[in-house]
């Protein structure tokens, strides 16, 4: 009847130092929108959040509310591919 919270959100530990590097290395896109826009949102915004086994660019951890930038670090990448991981996610929860 009820569903029980979530207390954290999975992640993969290894990802982390990825996540790290990223952060440091944004894209433009990813610059753009942080700096002139989600740095100053009313609700918090992280950069690179691991969430299971992905980085996602942004995270609002209220808003539960993860953003994606599709740019440059994608093309001609043919190992990584862009997935839709709302419900990828929610299977590994």
């Amino acid at each position: 009847m009820f569903t029980q919270a979530i207390k954290f959100i999975p992640y993969n530990k290894n990802l982390s130092d990825k996540a790290g590097k990223l952060r440091s290395h944004m894209t433009a896109a990813e610059k753009k929108l942080w700096f002139n826009f989600l740095r100053g949102y009313r609700y918090r915004f992280v950069r690179q959040k691991v969430v299971a086994n992905y980085i996602l660019d942004f995270y609002c951890q209220k808003l539960k509310l993860g953003v994606e930038i599709d740019g440059d670090s994608h093309i001609g990448d043919s190992n990584e591919v862009t997935q839709i991981i709302d419900g990828k996610v929610n299977e590994q929860i």
